[in-house]
């Protein structure tokens, strides 16, 4: 996933690191921890949930592109469109950053999680 972030194609780094997360979390787990409950498990994770976060992220702020090459944001043809997306895509980030910080945290994760609870408050004050 982190090569497909780099290209700025957001929509398959997305899914890649969704894959990644199913994987070690387990479909359905609900303990936060990696199937096999190792710390290097936990750790692996946690990076796979931060860097989903800074994926979603990009998205929320319409950064990267589609797989066709038009930019991302190009896909919202209404403004109101792409707040609705933005207000979903910045509460996944924060819901992965959550997670990756109770799992292993680090300062990538507390600044992504910090991001998008900034985000979240400045769209609710509607600024």
């Amino acid at each position: 996933g982190n090569q497909t972030l780099k290209k700025g194609d957001l929509i398959a780094a997305d899914e890649m690191y969704g894959k990644a997360v199913d994987i070690l979390a387990g479909r359905g787990a609900s303990d936060g921890h990696s199937v096999s409950g190792s710390a290097d498990e936990d750790q692996l994770l946690a990076t796979c949930l931060s860097n989903r976060a800074q994926c979603v992220l990009h998205m929320a702020e319409g950064k990267g592109i589609l797989g066709d090459g038009r930019p991302f944001a190009s896909q919202f043809q209404d403004p109101k469109h792409f707040g609705w997306f933005k207000k979903q895509a910045l509460e996944q980030a924060e819901d992965c950053a959550v997670k990756a910080c109770n799992l292993h945290v680090d300062e990538k994760s507390l600044y992504r999680l910090g991001l998008a609870r900034m985000h979240l408050t400045l769209l609710e004050e509607g600024e």
